[in-house]
């Protein structure tokens, strides 16, 4: 929908209404108001963010690379970065070597990190800020964007870097700000960046774990990155809180989430975990000589569209490799899109109340 909006910019046409609630539809937005402000801001932010990160770039990897491959691999690492694709060009040092070549040269790393992060918030959080530029008059959507987000990266570079740094498979050797930076590499990356400075297979398995959920989570609704979002995973936990608390209502950043919305948060994130079980399972029962961990983080890191791999994708047979590719397609399309497409033939028109009633649980 962006690019189409492009040729409507060049040619200088009027987007219409049907239009406009399209681009809307395409950025998960309920309101039409600003659409077409947003979607110019949204190109014009991508090609100014994604320079950025190329000018960086390509300054690092002009020494190494010279100076048209090394404006190639900046570009193509940018575009890469932003978009939260995870592919790179770094692979000669070995398979899944991805940037390890350059783990330690910290203006590469933070600058992929930043550019990931900022691509998974989202265009109508940019927008928002953007527009605001204070926390407290942000809509409710961003300032629970930026809170998980944060509470997320933190939680992870901890875990990250306490778990590893005694593994010299990993950080383990690495001075103590490299080794920061990369736990907050490590930390970033899950949520659908796909790269990596040290290889899948060596961490440890909290890291692992660790690993797992943030891929499954992955980014914002309206952003580059995948997973069942960061807002549908904070008002999950918070749904739970809630129940713990006894509140009848949940009330976040004094607003009421609504009753509906807290239930699609339930059904994505139970759908979500079932298409990785059930992935699983069926890839375990053809090749039962795999490593079972590797299974769930290949099948986690496909449903989440990350691209982090631990090695196992290159042994499936081709069953199992169509399996990881329908898998990888529900979860960009979107596991509830896919489900109500095969499952809701017409619109259902609950006609009959049955009685309320009470079970155990």
């Amino acid at each position: 929908m962006s690019i189409t909006t492009i040729f409507f910019f060049l040619m200088n046409r009027k987007i219409d209404l049907s239009q406009r609630l399209l681009m809307a539809q395409s950025l998960n937005l309920h309101d039409r108001q600003g659409v077409v402000g947003l979607v110019r801001h949204a190109l014009a932010g991508t090609f100014i963010l994604e320079g950025l990160g190329t000018a960086i770039l390509w300054l690092r990897f002009y020494p190494v690379y010279g100076l048209f491959k090394g404006l190639g691999m900046g570009v193509f690492h940018s575009i890469s970065a932003f978009c939260n694709a995870g592919f790179n060009l770094i692979g000669e040092a070995g398979h899944y070597s991805s940037f390890s070549l350059h783990s330690e040269d910290a203006a590469i790393t933070l600058t992929i990190t930043l550019l990931v992060i900022i691509g998974g918030l989202g265009f109508f959080v940019w927008e928002d800020i953007l527009r605001n530029r204070r926390f407290r008059k942000l809509h409710l959507h961003s300032k629970m964007v930026i809170a998980v987000t944060v509470c997320l990266i933190a939680a992870g570079w901890v875990l990250f870097y306490f778990t590893e740094r005694t593994n010299p498979a990993t950080i383990g050797n690495m001075s103590l700000p490299k080794a920061a930076i990369a736990g907050l590499f490590e930390s970033v990356m899950p949520r659908s960046g796909g790269f990596s400075i040290v290889n899948q297979a060596d961490l440890r398995g909290l890291s692992k774990m660790v690993a797992m959920i943030l891929m499954l989570i992955g980014g914002s609704a309206g952003s580059t990155a995948g997973g069942i979002k960061n807002v549908t995973a904070g008002i999950v936990f918070l749904s739970a809180l809630r129940s713990l608390r006894g509140r009848k209502r949940l009330a976040v950043f004094r607003r009421t989430i609504p009753e509906q919305q807290i239930v699609s948060a339930l059904s994505i994130t139970i759908l979500a975990l079932t298409a990785c079980f059930l992935g699983t399972v069926v890839i375990t029962l053809i090749q039962p000589e795999l490593p079972f961990i590797g299974i769930v983080f290949e099948m986690v890191s496909a449903v989440a569209t990350c691209g982090l791999s631990q090695g196992v994708t290159p042994n499936l047979v081709p069953a199992a490799r169509i399996i990881v590719t329908v898998f990888m397609f529900f979860g960009r399309v979107g596991i509830m899109t896919v489900g109500m497409a095969a499952f809701l033939k017409r619109d259902h028109v609950e006609s009959i109340k049955h009685p309320d009633t009470w079970i155990m649980m």
